[in-house]
């Protein structure tokens, strides 16, 4: 065998192995974005997630050792790569002057989940149009089975649950992974019948569906202009009915801020939209969207409110306005690092106001974070927000 020869024998052997080695790391990918949403998992941690964690770390790690074998580590630019790796920063120093270091940990895997997982779908689909789509389907395969258990819960799944809790309550907090922390919550969302699928919590449902309404609604819109009446009919009717269902479940969760939420992202849609070259008619859809929701919002809280809400939104913001006062004291004596990761808990009862009721969160992301990683954390955080 010449020299020659053989270094292209070699040179396939890397070929391969970084082939192999990148399916594997897309396997891992697909895994997580399909289980995520579909796994049960306390806020405050568990194994589940510290195993989703683990696989996305693995996954990096598989994914950077291909692109090492096929000619060099090239990470693609974005406008997030430097954000996300200095609030990656701020975690860990976050985290390693936390007074309650498992906590810290618990907090710190979900964070560093998330930039890790962001890294891993840059380097696999920064440059590669069909891998978008791939990842686009199963965040939205994820999302169909979530909006149907979801709607399945509502129409006869609360009364079973109701009655497992009562009669087999640590069955059931084992079985979804709920610590005695969340429980109370969990069992008081399930009372009032506040939709929350494989979530645990109704908020967590519905920040999922804020992600994945508008993407199914863009991709809508898209066919609805596709000139082949096929395509069309083909595409446009199963993301028509997803598109029905996830809104059916997000006002199912009662979930004040998810719908805010909605409407703030439909009227900032067309402001972004201006930047990056988006259409006309893709803006008016957004503040038609955002008009749409607002009106039907404000109508069925007057004409209907019990339809609406368990109770007034003003009743429970009063509640969470008592939460956030004593984040605020938090801070305030806490304001550069803040008080660690995962320390909100502990140090909230220190003080909260003498009216104000236990909880182990700020209901607020924001306000957790600067609470937990002080105004150096924030800004970090705040900037992966605003670029």
């Amino acid at each position: 065998m010449t020299r020659g020869t053989s270094a292209s024998a070699e040179l396939n052997l890397q070929t391969k192995l970084a082939r192999i080695l990148t399916a594997a790391a897309l396997f891992l990918v697909s895994l997580v974005v399909i289980m995520r949403p579909l796994s049960p998992l306390d806020p405050g941690g568990s194994l589940a997630s510290n195993a989703l964690a683990l696989l996305l770390l693995f996954g990096l790690c598989l994914l950077l050792s291909a692109r090492a074998l096929d000619g060099g580590i090239k990470i693609p630019r974005t406008s997030l790569n430097i954000p996300m790796l200095v609030f990656a920063a701020a975690v860990l120093v976050s985290m390693f002057t936390a007074s309650y270091f498992k906590a810290a940990v618990l907090s710190a895997q979900d964070f560093l989940g998330y930039v890790v997982l962001f890294f891993l779908v840059v380097l696999l689909a920064a440059d590669d149009r069909r891998m978008r789509r791939y990842l686009l389907f199963l965040l939205l395969a994820s999302a169909a089975v979530t909006v149907a258990i979801g709607l399945h819960q509502h129409l006869w799944g609360f009364d079973d649950m109701l009655k497992r809790i009562r009669l087999q309550p640590e069955t059931v907090m084992s079985e979804l992974g709920i610590g005695k922390e969340s429980w109370p919550d969990y069992v008081s969302r399930a009372e009032t019948r506040e939709l929350f699928s494989t979530f645990v919590l109704s908020n967590s449902f519905a920040g999922f569906l804020i992600l994945t309404l508008p993407i199914t609604a863009a991709l809508l819109w898209q066919r609805l202009y596709t000139k082949n009446r096929k395509q069309r009919l083909l595409a446009g009717l199963p993301l028509a009915l997803l598109l029905a269902g996830e809104a059916v479940c997000l006002y199912l969760t009662r979930s004040k801020g998810g719908w805010l939420a909605l409407v703030l992202a439909a009227l900032l849609a067309p402001i972004v939209g201006v930047g990056m070259g988006i259409g006309k008619r893709y803006k008016l859809a957004g503040l038609a969207l955002a008009a749409l929701i607002m009106v039907g919002g404000i109508s069925t809280y007057f004409l209907a409110p019990d339809l609406f809400l368990p109770q007034r939104p003003l009743e429970s913001m009063g509640v969470r306005v008592g939460y956030w006062q004593g984040a605020w004291q938090i801070t305030k004596h806490h304001p550069l690092l803040g008080v660690g990761l995962g320390g909100f808990s502990n140090r909230y009862l220190w003080y909260k106001l003498p009216a104000a009721r236990e909880v182990q969160s700020a209901h607020n992301n924001f306000l957790q974070v600067l609470v937990e990683m002080g105004a150096v954390g924030f800004a970090c955080f705040l900037g992966v927000w605003v670029m």
